[in-house]
């Protein structure tokens, strides 16, 4: 987390190298947590900074008042060695924050599934914050190919559905008719499948059925994976893993920019507010479509040449002074 410093030198008129090194430290030193802390945000000083070895930026808190609004609220578990920070009440755990590029990397858990029934869907639902978050965010997964569906089970379709159960990904592990699971270290069709999913959401759909005859009912496990992640099946099921990280992109809800490309949750000088359109796709999905944004929701950027944090007073710092 940064904030700006303010500090007043008094300078001799000099040319030397030493004084212009100097000047240029001052006005690009970065932030400190103090003062973000005591930023003009609402965000009292003595709100938890850090979990462990994760960073906590606002819009992000733990204490009441600490955070934007209901959904940035956290849980910094000190009942861990050392401690563990998780979405809400506690039941996602969250493996880093991203500021700049709006992401939270979590731990997902699966769902199990029991199916074997003839003609028989099981259906579920699969939401990105947890199932005590509202289907419209502020987290969503992050699609454009940052997270595949995975799902581990033996001649079962795992389906991922979005809004009116519109196909979003589908994979379909199958398994030898004898001697069950294949070891194997890839997920790549014999015991567990992976497809990738393009569409970002913050609910899905999710259903499974059978596929060909089976003389016994069985689980399947069908979780969401970063795309980036090895998932080695062997060990998932040797060892009993019971989670793997995914990507979540994050916005602020219920507004969307000023026509002049400002927001109050964009509080610095020199940042400006981006709508939230989807996926979280810098390079295509800010902006507009057809002339209105697709969700009620945005983010804040700190503009070129600056970085830092531009939810709070002073947060997007020179970086391009010397």
């Amino acid at each position: 987390s940064l904030s700006l410093v303010l500090r007043t030198y008094s300078l001799t008129k000099t040319n030397t190298p030493l004084a212009t090194a100097m000047l240029c430290v001052v006005v690009a030193a970065p932030p400190s947590a103090g003062a973000e802390a005591e930023a003009a945000t609402g965000r009292r000083s003595n709100c938890t900074t850090h979990c462990g070895n994760i960073s906590i930026p606002y819009p992000f808190g733990v204490e009441p008042g600490c955070y934007h609004e209901s959904g940035f609220n956290l849980t910094c578990n000190q009942s861990y060695s050392p401690p563990q920070l998780f979405l809400g009440d506690g039941t996602v755990q969250v493996l880093d924050i991203d500021l700049p590029n709006g992401t939270v990397r979590i731990n997902s858990k699966p769902l199990e599934i029991l199916y074997g029934d003839n003609g028989k869907v099981s259906r579920r639902t699969w939401r990105a914050g947890g199932l005590g978050y509202a289907a419209d965010g502020p987290y969503f997964v992050a699609g454009a190919g940052r997270n595949n569906l995975v799902a581990l089970g033996c001649n079962v379709q795992a389906i991922l559905l979005g809004e009116d159960n519109t196909l979003v990904s589908s994979c379909y592990p199958f398994c030898p008719t004898t001697g069950g699971y294949m070891d194997t270290d890839t997920c790549s069709g014999i015991g567990c499948c992976q497809a990738t999913i393009l569409e970002g959401r913050a609910s899905y759909g999710l259903q499974v059925q059978r596929v060909g005859f089976v003389y016994y009912r069985s689980w399947v496990n069908v979780l969401i994976v970063e795309s980036d992640y090895l998932l080695n099946s062997t060990e998932y099921y040797y060892n009993n893993a019971d989670t793997a990280p995914a990507m979540l992109t994050w916005a602020i809800n219920s507004s969307i920019c000023h026509t002049n490309g400002l927001s109050p949750a964009c509080r610095s000088n020199h940042s400006f507010c981006l709508n939230y359109i989807k996926d979280f796709d810098q390079d295509f999905l800010y902006g507009y479509e057809d002339g209105d944004p697709v969700d009620q929701r945005h983010n804040c950027r700190c503009a070129g040449g600056y970085q830092g944090n531009p939810y709070i007073s002073h947060g997007c710092y020179d970086i391009n002074e010397c």
